[in-house]
């Protein structure tokens, strides 16, 4: 579906058809981008490793990158220079496994995630330029502003953006707008398709478990 056809179905079920509108188009096109986003961050429903987001340059002696902000989650990463991908690892574990290793400096062997899910550091800190491969998950690299912009998500998602939407346009202050109970019901209807939101607790329980099965051979 086009933005377009998402934004007069929202109004539409807004049933706000008539100019001046409660609801401008700015509004709700701003509405239906979150909901994509928030979509996307619940569902995980982006898995990207061809963009170019996942491709990293890497500089002697940083060690520490900041990724395109539409990422939230890194699932694998992989040297030019290095056959294999490196181990996701997390500060606990090299604090636990390697004595003295925040001065270490060679070829990485690890990384890991800490703070904003869009950061990335390798360990150890790097001594040549390389270039690093990433596997991400990520919301929508361009918010939709023209009327024939499509979501990044597959499009048997898309109808199910017009919930958020609601959500939010019954969250709007206004004596006209604003109804708590509507709000609600139509959070748990886009709940119900695409999970809670997770917690940054949640997150990063869930980066832990992955660089377990990383180190058992699952990944």
């Amino acid at each position: 579906m086009t933005l377009l056809e998402l934004r007069t179905r929202l109004r539409s079920r807004l049933d706000d058809l008539n100019a001046p509108y409660l609801w401008p188009d700015a509004e709700l096109d701003e509405y239906l981008n979150d909901a994509q986003s928030e979509a996307c961050v619940r569902a995980s429903l982006i898995r990207d490793m061809t963009s170019a987001a996942t491709s990293l340059s890497v500089v002697a002696g940083t060690d520490t990158y900041t990724l395109d902000v539409a990422i939230y989650r890194t699932h694998r990463v992989k040297l030019a220079l290095v056959d294999c991908s490196l181990v996701p690892t997390t500060i606990a574990d090299l604090d636990y496994d390697t004595n003295g290793w925040e001065g270490l400096t060679g070829t990485p062997t690890h990384w890991y995630s800490t703070g904003a899910p869009n950061k990335i550091t390798l360990w150890p800190n790097p001594v040549v330029n390389d270039t690093a491969s990433l596997v991400v998950y990520r919301t929508a690299l361009a918010a939709m502003s023209d009327d024939a912009h499509t979501p990044e998500i597959e499009e048997i998602y898309h109808a199910d953006l017009v919930d958020w939407g609601m959500h939010l346009a019954f969250l709007k202050r206004d004596s006209e707008t604003f109804n708590q109970k509507s709000a609600d019901e139509y959070e748990f209807r886009f709940e119900r398709r695409f999970g809670r939101r997770p917690t940054a607790k949640n997150r990063q329980m869930r980066r832990v478990g992955s660089n377990r099965s990383s180190r058992a051979g699952f990944m």
